[in-house]
């Protein structure tokens, strides 16, 4: 018996065979190529990531949705209503997948797309750093600032004008900082200074 008759007999009995069965497996019934972004089963339980499949859900209108069939009810619900929101179908699929840092949810295309990275903390590092950066700005501008008013005061000249540069900060910081600014060099016994004030758009005086 030939090789291609042994093979079409196989085929008749058992089915057409699974192309890489085990990759299928690990992305819940699709191939790497075709995944947008994965979560872990432990990723899934994170509210941070969360928001950030959320955020990033509309980046891909074409695409669709695999859940973990092992997920809790409670947190597949929770994330079908975000998947809802968002207009995109979804699928949840009966696997054996259960450990953590096996795939909880992929959103994937019916096409090869070969994403580079797939894992949502990877692939979205920046939104996570950036708002740690907005956090340490306010920092960074009250060092930058003290620093420049010591200076000024260790000169021991007549202050005619001082200038403050803010740009794209949140106006209570720039009032703020003005008032400081007043009482600052008034306690400092200086009778005469100006402020000047340079905006980019209307301020709400």
């Amino acid at each position: 018996m030939t090789d291609e008759v042994q093979k079409h007999l196989d085929k008749g009995m058992y089915g057409t065979p699974s192309v890489n069965p085990d990759e299928q497996r690990k992305f819940l019934g699709t191939f790497r190529e075709r995944v947008y972004i994965r979560m872990s089963i432990q990723q899934m339980r994170q509210e941070k990531l969360k928001k950030t499949l959320e955020t990033h859900l509309t980046d891909y209108p074409d695409a669709s949705v695999l859940i973990n069939g092992n997920v809790s009810q409670t947190l597949q619900t929770s994330y079908i209503q975000s998947i809802m929101k968002a207009k995109l179908k979804f699928t949840v699929v009966d696997t054996d997948l259960q450990e953590d840092e096996e795939s909880g949810l992929l959103v994937v295309s019916d096409k090869a797309v070969n994403e580079d990275t797939i894992d949502i903390a990877e692939k979205f590092t920046n939104d996570s750093s950036h708002s740690s950066q907005n956090g340490n700005e306010k920092k960074v501008f009250g060092i930058a600032f003290f620093t420049t008013i010591n200076k000024i005061l260790k000169q021991k000249m007549n202050i005619r004008l001082a200038g403050i540069a803010l740009y794209d900060k949140p106006v209570s910081l720039f009032f703020s900082t003005i008032k400081f600014f007043q009482s600052y060099f008034i306690k400092s016994g200086y009778k005469s200074f100006k402020i000047s004030i340079v905006s980019r758009r209307p301020l709400p005086l």
